[in-house]
């Protein structure tokens, strides 16, 4: 009798290790999600708990199910190994998802990463410490990181300092999400601030971009500005956080920026992330035009002003492929089209009320600033926005999403 039931309960165990993975990549798509909300990361918070503590029920059995999948070339999958041997908070456990982070690179080293930041700290930071001190440049960033998340890394510490003039970028942009994380809000540390958004690299720059404003330095504005009007489709990055903190005075240059032919479907979310009622009707007007993608966008730029779902019932493929691309053609992005009728009617209803304000984000009135409850409310694209704009003016609401 006793070997069925071990393995009845090992495919248990298997199904609740699976369970964690996908969960674990349906959280991070969610941390950005301009459609979820932070009541949904939460749920997603729930079922990932609800499996762990499944898979803690049997102890014993998990550093050798789980230590093989330490070094899965997935972020969720090692994620999935390694958050269970932490919280067994046991010192051999740890140390095999330490181990495994000094081998690891790539997207095992990214849910290594998530792991070590998610769960207790006390078991692993001298590891973490280590490798941040001596560790190759993307496991010094990596743990970094960890100890970020967990309030333990010294923003002025010379590695940091380093790690942002790495020779790869993708450690350059990593350091500066780190940053974002780790420096104090209106205090400026000596940061290579001007290499980053001088730079070639979109990824850096977003990252510094990132880092400014939830460090909410006065400058970012104006840098911003200035970028987005000299070179809108190389900027995409300093565009869209100009619409997001620009305020009323700046609606032409939001509308000449918005209606530049390079940025594509991107300008309709430029109008709906300045939120200003002076972009409804253009945003309307785009609802009809020939491409596809450029109407949904616009409709999703509604809603998000508006707090109203306007799509409608047709849906199309998208045509901005190359012609002669058979494959392409055939794999082309489907898009549910907005139902312009539905939202001149909206319109119709509620202008003079959205008119009152000068920004406005799913039908609530940002213009003097977001408060707690409606920052609950939003979804998370737009709460870490309003999140931006509050930092950038000395009041900060809440702290970056987790990396």
């Amino acid at each position: 009798m006793s070997a069925p039931r071990a393995l009845f309960i090992h495919d248990i165990l298997v199904e609740h290790v699976e369970e964690l993975e996908f969960l674990w990549a349906q959280r991070c798509a969610r941390l950005n999600s301009s459609v979820h909300t932070l009541r949904d990361v939460a749920e997603l918070n729930e079922r990932i708990e609800a499996h762990v503590q499944g898979l803690l029920l049997a102890r014993s059995m998990l550093p050798e199910l789980l230590a093989p999948e330490l070094l899965e070339p997935r972020r969720s999958n090692a994620f999935a190994a390694a958050f269970p041997l932490l919280r067994l908070r046991e010192p051999r456990a740890a140390a095999q998802v330490t181990a495994a982070f000094a081998e690891a690179g790539g997207a095992a080293l990214a849910g290594l990463r998530d792991a070590l930041a998610t769960a207790p700290v006390d078991l692993t930071v001298i590891a973490l410490r280590e490798q941040f001190a001596s560790g190759t440049a993307p496991r010094a960033i990596a743990a970094a990181a960890a100890l970020a998340a967990h309030k333990a890394m010294d923003p002025l510490a010379p590695r940091l300092q380093a790690l942002l003039d790495d020779a790869d970028a993708g450690v350059r942009a990593q350091a500066w999400a780190v940053v974002a994380r780790v420096d104090p809000p209106g205090r400026v540390p000596p940061r290579p601030w001007e290499s980053a958004l001088r730079g070639d690299d979109p990824g850096v720059r977003a990252a510094a971009l990132e880092a400014a404003a939830w460090t909410g330095q006065p400058w970012l504005l104006q840098v911003c500005r200035r970028l987005a009007l000299a070179a809108p489709a190389a900027q995409r990055e300093a565009v869209r956080l100009f619409a997001v903190l620009a305020g009323p005075q700046a609606r032409d240059e939001i509308l000449h920026l918005a209606a530049q032919p390079a940025l594509g479907a991107d300008g309709p979310g430029l109008l709906g992330a300045y939120g200003h009622p002076a972009v409804v009707e253009l945003l309307i007007a785009a609802m009809v035009v020939p491409d596809p993608r450029l109407a949904a966008a616009a409709g999703a730029a509604f809603t998000k002003l508006t707090g109203v779902d306007v799509r409608g019932e047709r849906r199309a493929r998208c045509t901005d492929h190359d012609p002669d691309d058979a494959f392409a053609a055939e794999f082309a992005d489907e898009v549910t089209l907005p139902d312009g009728g539905r939202a001149r009617a909206v319109w119709a209803r509620d202008a003079e009320r959205l008119r009152g304000g000068t920004r406005w984000c799913r039908g609530f009135d940002l213009s003097a600033g977001c408060d707690a409850d409606t920052l609950r409310r939003l979804d998370l694209e737009s709460r870490w926005e309003a999140c931006r704009r509050a930092a950038v003016a000395g009041r900060p609401l809440a702290p970056p999403p987790p990396l």
